[in-house]
C-alpha cells in the first residue's frame, strides 16, 4: 500500500478490517495472530468511541507495518495474505533509506498494489500549496510504478484508492459533461494522473474506488460518526479475486496440457495395438499399459471448479458494482 504521510492509509486499513470482521455476505477477515486482532480492534474502537485528536491513528512515519490476514467464506479459510503499510515519508526519501529500498523489493513480489490518493486534491477548500504537494505525491508514485514495472516486467493489479472522499462528495462536477463529481475524478485519474494504466492494449488491470470513514468527517473530524463506506473493503476483495483468477488460469492450462498429453498417449497406444497383424494388444501389452495409465484428472477439475466458485462468490458479493478497467476499458468481474 503506497501513499504519502497523512493520506489516511492506516485509517483505511482499519475501516477495511472492521467492515470485513463483522462479515459481508458470508465473507470475513481475521488477523492470523490473536494479539494483532486485539490491537487492530482497539485501534478501531478508538476511532469509533473516542473524540478529539486521540481518536485518529498516528501517522506511520517510522516503521514498515506488516499484517497477516485470513480471508474466509462461511468461516472456511480461502486464503492467507500479507498487507504491507509503508511510512508515508518513505516516498519522499532517498534511495539509501532502508524502507525506501524495502518498498521496491516488496513491489517486485506483490500480487497487487494499492495506490492511495488524498481526496483533498479535489476539495474546493484545499489550499493551493497542499494541492501542489498532493500532485507531487502522485508524480512520485507514478515514478515508483514505472521503476517497478521496468525492473520486473510484471503487470500486477493496481487499485487507485481515493481516500477522504467525504471532502468533496457534495460538490457538483466542474464540467457539465459529468453527472457526478465521482465521474469527473475517475476521468481525471484515467486521462491525467495515472494515464499509463489505462492505455489501450496495455494489459494493466486497474480498479478505481473511493473511501471514506464517514460522510461528515470533513466537517468535524474529531467528533463525527464513523461509518465507513463499501469502498473500504472492495480493494482487498478485488486483489484476492485477481489471485483466484490467476489460479484458475493456471489450473485450466494444466488441464489442457494433461488432456493434450492424454490424447497423444492414446494415439500412440492405438498404433501399438494395430501392430503385429492385429495382435499388438498382446505383444505390446506392457507398453500400452504404460501409455494409458495416466494421472486422475478429476482432482484438477474439482480444484478448478472450487476456484471458479470462489471467484463467482467474490464477484457477486463484494465487487459487483466496482469500477474495474482492463487496458482502459471498463469490465465486469462477474461477467
Amino acid at each position: 500500500m503506497l501513499g504519502t504521510s497523512g493520506v489516511g492509509k492506516t485509517a483505511f486499513m482499519l475501516g477495511m478490517y472492521a467492515r470485513m470482521r463483522e462479515s459481508i455476505n458470508g465473507f470475513t477477515f481475521a488477523a492470523s495472530d490473536l494479539d494483532e486482532d486485539l490491537m487492530l480492534s482497539q485501534s478501531w474502537d478508538n476511532l469509533v468511541y473516542k473524540t478529539g485528536q486521540e481518536r485518529w491513528p498516528a501517522p506511520n512515519d517510522d516503521t514498515v507495518q506488516r499484517y497477516q490476514f485470513d480471508f474466509n467464506y462461511a468461516f472456511d479459510k480461502l486464503m492467507t495474505f500479507t498487507w504491507l503499510d509503508y511510512r508515508g515519508n518513505a516516498l519522499r526519501s532517498f534511495s539509501d533509506a532502508q524502507d525506501t529500498y524495502e518498498i521496491f523489493n516488496a513491489l517486485a513480489d506483490s500480487t497487487s498494489i494499492f495506490v492511495c490518493v488524498d481526496g483533498g486534491l479535489w476539495a474546493d477548500d484545499t489550499p493551493n500549496q497542499t494541492r501542489g504537494e498532493q500532485r507531487d505525491s502522485i508524480r512520485r508514485m507514478n515514478y515508483i510504478l514505472t521503476q517497478m514495472y521496468q525492473q520486473t516486467r510484471r503487470k500486477v493489479p493496481i487499485v487507485l484508492v481515493v481516500t477522504k472522499c467525504d471532502k468533496f462528495q457534495n460538490q457538483p462536477p466542474k464540467s457539465d459533461k459529468y453527472d457526478t463529481i465521482f465521474d469527473e475524478i475517475r476521468d481525471e485519474l484515467q486521462k491525467k494522473y495515472f494515464s499509463p494504466l489505462f492505455v489501450k492494449n496495455s494489459g494493466w488491470l486497474t480498479m478505481v474506488t473511493f473511501v471514506t470513514l464517514g460522510s461528515d468527517i470533513h466537517e468535524d473530524p474529531d467528533n463525527a460518526n464513523i461509518e465507513p463506506n463499501e469502498g473500504v473493503y472492495q480493494p482487498v476483495a478485488f486483489a484476492i479475486y485477481s489471485v483466484f483468477a490467476d489460479m484458475a488460469r493456471a489450473e485450466e492450462a494444466t488441464i489442457e496440457e494433461s488432456e493434450a498429453d492424454a490424447a497423444d498417449r492414446e494415439a500412440r497406444a492405438t498404433k501399438l495395438r494395430d501392430e503385429w497383424f492385429g495382435l499388438g494388444s498382446w505383444f505390446n501389452q506392457g507398453k500400452i499399459n504404460d501409455l494409458v495409465t495416466t494421472p486422475d484428472e478429476t482432482i484438477d477439475a474439482t480444484r478448478l471448479e472450487s476456484i471458479q466458485t470462489n471467484l463467482q462468490e467474490i464477484a457477486t458479493s463484494l465487487i459487483s458494482n466496482s469500477h474495474i478497467y482492463f487496458s482502459g476499458e471498463r469490465i465486469s468481474a462477474d461477467a
